[in-house]
């Protein structure tokens, strides 16, 4: 059953109706056909599941689309927030960062700009790019059945990162330097609490070039925990894939 989000909050019981308008409503009208009394799943704010029937069409082209609620789910799982902080990359490579993690769960996705960055926009493209790539976590949310949908962020600089990533519970890089693993600092952190369910996770990847000695002292001296993927170097675009996929492992625990 295809699924949409809703930025609203619907408090809708069965038998009451709500509309989908703008881009979702052209996608289910024009692209997908659907047709009166075809079955969507829309997902709320709070991540609340809505099974709905289509009620009719209206406005120019069929871009309001009034849904009638079959039945909903509430969201009972507390709500972990993940947040990746990723190294401006060259070429479509953040294509990919942004749809697999939005795949795995994340957040939200901050594209930060340091030092060895190959490819730095300007804040014009920059602009055009987030919008792409925040139209790229919503699709792969939608086809992941994602409660809430990723978002990518407007870029911040390597120092505010690091002042945004220390607001969450947990922390910490993913450096090739690093001596402690990632899977060690897991369990560390879960003794500790900091790793229980709900608590939000924040972590950095660098770009194709890495963390500059600049970035990394930074790092070190705002007391950011530096964790090894493994005994191989990963790709840029490998990192975040592979960081997500052990933060899933945790949880599944």
């Amino acid at each position: 059953m295809h699924r949409f989000f809703t930025g609203e909050t619907l408090c809708a019981g069965p038998g009451e109706f709500f509309s989908l308008t703008g881009s979702d409503a052209h996608h289910i009208r024009n692209v997908l056909r659907m047709r009166v009394s075809d079955e969507i799943t829309v997902c709320d704010a709070r991540g609340d599941l809505y099974f709905c029937k289509i009620s009719s069409f209206s406005g120019d082209n069929g871009q309001e689309v009034t849904l009638s609620v079959v039945s909903c789910e509430k969201n009972t799982k507390a709500a972990r927030r993940i947040t990746l902080f990723q190294g401006f990359v060259k070429g479509d490579k953040m294509d990919l960062i942004v749809q697999k993690a939005s795949e795995l769960g994340v957040s939200d996705v901050i594209p930060v700009y340091m030092k060895h960055c190959v490819s730095v926009p300007d804040a014009s493209s920059a602009a055009k790019k987030t919008e792409r790539w925040s139209r790229i976590a919503y699709e792969a949310s939608k086809q992941s059945k994602r409660s809430v949908p990723s978002r990518v962020l407007v870029p911040l600089s390597f120092t505010d990162a690091v002042k945004r990533m220390k607001e969450s519970s947990l922390f910490f890089c993913c450096h090739e330097n690093a001596k402690k693993p990632i899977r060690s600092f897991f369990e560390e952190e879960r003794m500790s609490g900091r790793f229980a369910d709900g608590a939000d996770i924040s972590f950095i990847i660098g770009p194709e070039g890495g963390f500059s000695s600049e970035e990394t002292e930074l790092l070190i001296s705002s007391g950011v925990p530096a964790v090894s993927l493994g005994d191989l170097i990963l790709r840029t675009e490998t990192a975040p894939i592979a960081a997500l996929s052990m933060i899933c492992y945790e949880d599944m625990r």
